[in-house]
């Protein structure tokens, strides 16, 4: 995110800066905290949210380049990377411009000492503060990289798992942390900026560590003529909530923009789910201190994850709730049972495992820390929990003795997802295509209309297999009793 926009009163610095009289790192870092805190562009984040900025202002990639290229390649870098995405949106953003004026600000000192700290016969002893000054910021930049969050180092081995579609919340994954657990804000379906807001509206809530997962673009499984023909089938739903269907357009869920805000806000973990990004943007997202976290259905997609450099795993077992996590999107999702997947993981990589999949009470959490995992996600478990965003239509249903089973359909978005049992699955399971995003955007308008209505026949009810041990109550107390 740092580019050549350096702010006015820094270019002064530089230019006035004195070598006989240096500023020590810390004092850099002091200076510009102080300066941020007092922007009016950062009084609209939390003073915990600015140490944050500050602290993660640094890319510890740009800086573990010093003492490469001819000894200081931090300005070569800086120029040839340029401003980001973000920082070239045409939105003026709070948590954007503070960034990037606290990256802007410490890299224009950097860089006038990058220029005056070339040994020099005459230079004599200032050459020895210049080389300490460079030998720390190489070594808070790997500290970055080696302080990375280790799942198996949770005080609660639990992590409330990312639900997209309104569940997942800033309140939810920012009570995890503060019961010693692990939350997470769901990127999925969202856009940029509004993900962005929601990691800065969590920071406010926790000092803890937070994650989020995004969802991978994989391409489009589903054909026009397909779509037409599902439309006509549900022509008859239309009428009868009075809507008309949605448009099936295929979009790519803002990935780059999205994978942007991660790098730029730094999350402790960021997982993905249908897939991974390139091996150049996961060591882009690890080398800015963020433990990158691939979600599994199968030992391939394990291996396939290892290799391109995931930081740790979760296995999703056949029993989880929402989408199936599986990297083909026309594959039958896998029905090894999670046990069984769990072991074969065990078996064959060294990353920590995260378990999923139909967990529910204490002694399904203890089991698979027992059978080698370092944690047990849980969604279904939360979505009655009082952070929780759940539809209220949503939270009925899990309650409603009506509903007496989940099942994997891909009728409500195109892709394999387990939930309640409900008519329109019964109607439409059997003629449904593949398509995702396409046939969530179609039955979209029928869903909202089905909610509105009070309706829970209508719209997907996502859960896992045990969705009838859930119960109401604060995360805090859900994380209690599951420990």
């Amino acid at each position: 995110m740092v580019g050549s926009v350096i702010h006015a009163r820094d270019r002064r610095a530089a230019k006035n800066f004195r070598p006989d009289r240096p500023r020590t790192w810390d004092k850099v870092m002091a200076d510009h905290t102080e300066d941020a805190a007092a922007d009016p562009w950062f009084r609209t984040t939390s003073p915990e949210q600015a140490i944050h900025l500050c602290g993660t202002a640094f890319d510890p990639h740009r800086l573990t380049l010093l003492g490469q290229s001819n000894g200081f390649g931090l300005t070569q870098r800086v120029a040839s990377v340029g401003p980001s995405r973000l920082a070239t949106s045409p939105t003026p953003q709070p948590w954007r411009w503070a960034s990037r004026r606290l990256a802007a600000a410490i890299t224009s000192t950097f860089r006038s000492k990058a220029a005056l700290a070339t040994p020099r016969p005459h230079a004599g002893k200032r050459i020895h503060w210049r080389r300490r000054l460079f030998a720390k910021s190489i070594q808070i930049g790997k500290s970055m990289v080696l302080n990375r969050l280790n799942l198996a180092d949770l005080d609660v081995p639990v992590i409330v798992a990312p639900m997209a579609g309104g569940p997942s919340t800033p309140e939810l994954a920012a009570a995890a942390p503060n019961a010693g657990a692990l939350g997470f804000i769901a990127a999925g379906l969202l856009p940029a900026d509004a993900f962005a807001e929601r990691i800065i509206a969590a920071r406010k809530l926790t000092s803890g560590p937070l994650g989020v997962n995004l969802f991978v673009p994989q391409p489009s499984a589903g054909t026009p003529a397909t779509f037409k023909a599902y439309a006509a089938a549900l022509a008859g739903e239309a009428e009868h909530y009075g809507v008309r269907l949605g448009e099936p357009r295929y979009d790519d869920d803002d990935w780059a923009a999205k994978l942007d805000v991660v790098h730029d806000l730094r999350p402790e973990a960021v997982s993905f789910t249908f897939g991974l990004p390139t091996m150049g943007g996961c060591s882009r997202l690890q080398n800015a201190g963020i433990t990158t976290v691939a979600t599994v259905t199968t030992v391939l997609e394990a291996e396939m994850a290892s290799a391109r450099g995931a930081g740790a795993l979760v296995a999703q077992g056949p029993s989880a709730g929402g989408h199936r996590a599986t990297f083909d999107p026309v594959a039958q999702p896998a029905c090894q049972p999670l046990a069984v997947l769990l072991a074969a993981l065990s078996a064959r990589v060294d990353a920590p495992i995260v378990a999923a999949g139909g967990l529910a009470t204490s002694d399904d959490v203890n089991g698979v820390i027992g059978a080698g995992a370092v944690a047990a996600q849980l969604g279904t478990a939360f979505l009655l929990a009082h952070e929780a965003g759940t539809n209220p239509v949503h939270r009925a249903a899990l309650k409603d003795p009506n509903f007496t089973e989940t099942v994997v359909t891909r009728a409500f978005t195109g892709s394999y997802a387990r939930g309640l049992r409900n008519r329109f699955i019964d109607e439409h399971e059997a003629e449904a295509p593949f398509g995702f995003p396409e046939i969530g955007k179609l039955t979209g308008p029928l869903q909202a209309a089905s909610s509105k209505g009070n309706d829970p026949h209508g719209m997907a009810l996502w859960a896992g297999t045990a969705f009838r041990q859930a119960k109401a109550g604060s995360t805090a107390e859900i994380i209690a009793e599951l420990t």
